[in-house]
């Protein structure tokens, strides 16, 4: 039978009808157009976002507080940030969370051990249901905690000895494993950890490990590596399998990788001489390097 036009009105009134239910659903299921593209980033003590072609600079937080450490939530809808308010040195550090847009901004309360004594970083997990930090257990130990959002109550993973705390974390593409990286006062370490049931599954050597960014949907590590031995540019940035074997090096004055949601491209901080430069953009084979914002406060970029 031909579908001409000479097709059953009828037909014609189902597709239509389907056509539009699909296109609906689309609209409330994706995120919304230029999302994805977005990377936020501190500056300056406030939290920014800004396209990945370097366009639409967007500021989300200001006043006296120091926001940092941006974390968004799968969906793209959240931002979760540290905000740090009070004199240096003696500051009080909470977690926060606004829309994308930089409304609704309202601390997050919680019980049980902390996640912000012993970290200078938060993250997401990829199902948003859980937030990751670190508290501090005295005597140069240091805890991996995870929040669950539901419940506003916080568990234990593993337990760290360094002398600086946690510096960055990752969750595999699953949620079921956790990275941390750790200082160790002139150098850093990193650990990874069983997200569901808790507990140590491998701790890293071979390098001073800063940060890591877990590649979306892969088995690779993306990270930032300290090597004291290279005079002038220092900072690395490194690809290593889950399980700690190096891949290759991508580039160099390189701080704080992170892929895009696409596992593309990365995003890092520019580093001269090892004080930062500005947010940069590179594929993710280390070329193609673009500049999106200049500026000497610029730091902890989070693509999602």
């Amino acid at each position: 039978m031909s579908h001409g036009a000479g097709a059953s009105p009828l037909w014609r009134r189902a597709a239509l009808s389907c056509a539009v239910a699909a296109a609906f659903l689309c609209l409330l299921v994706a995120p919304a157009a230029g999302a994805a593209s977005r990377i936020a980033f501190s500056k300056g003590g406030d939290i920014w976002t800004v396209r990945a072609d370097g366009s639409g600079a967007r500021r989300l937080t200001s006043g006296s507080a120091r926001d940092a450490s941006p974390s968004w939530s799968p969906g793209r809808g959240t931002v979760a940030f540290l905000r740090r308010t009070g004199d240096l040195g003696g500051d009080r550090v909470a977690v926060w969370l606004m829309r994308s847009d930089g409304s609704n901004q309202r601390p997050v309360t919680y019980s049980g051990d902390s996640l912000v004594t012993g970290s200078s970083a938060i993250a997401f997990s990829p199902s948003g249901r859980q937030l990751a930090g670190g508290c501090s257990l005295g005597d140069n130990w240091y805890g991996i905690t995870v929040l669950d959002l539901a419940t506003r109550s916080t568990r234990l993973l593993g337990r760290v000895r360094c002398e600086g705390g946690v510096i960055s974390l990752t969750w595999s593409p699953d949620g079921g494993e956790l990275v941390a990286t750790v200082e160790y006062g002139g150098g850093g370490g990193m650990f990874r950890f069983d997200a569901v049931s808790g507990g140590q599954l491998q701790e890293y050597d071979g390098y001073m490990y800063e940060t890591a960014s877990w590649q979306p949907g892969g088995n690779r590590l993306l990270c930032q590596v300290w090597r004291g031995d290279l005079q002038g540019a220092p900072h690395w940035t490194m690809l290593f399998r889950r399980d700690g074997a190096r891949l290759r090096t991508l580039g160099k004055s390189q701080g704080h990788p992170v892929y895009s949601p696409d596992g593309r491209r990365y995003a890092f901080v520019g580093l001269t001489l090892g004080a930062p430069s500005g947010l940069f953009v590179a594929d993710a084979d280390g070329s193609h390097v673009r500049k999106l914002v200049a500026g000497a406060t610029v730091g902890d970029p989070a693509w999602r």
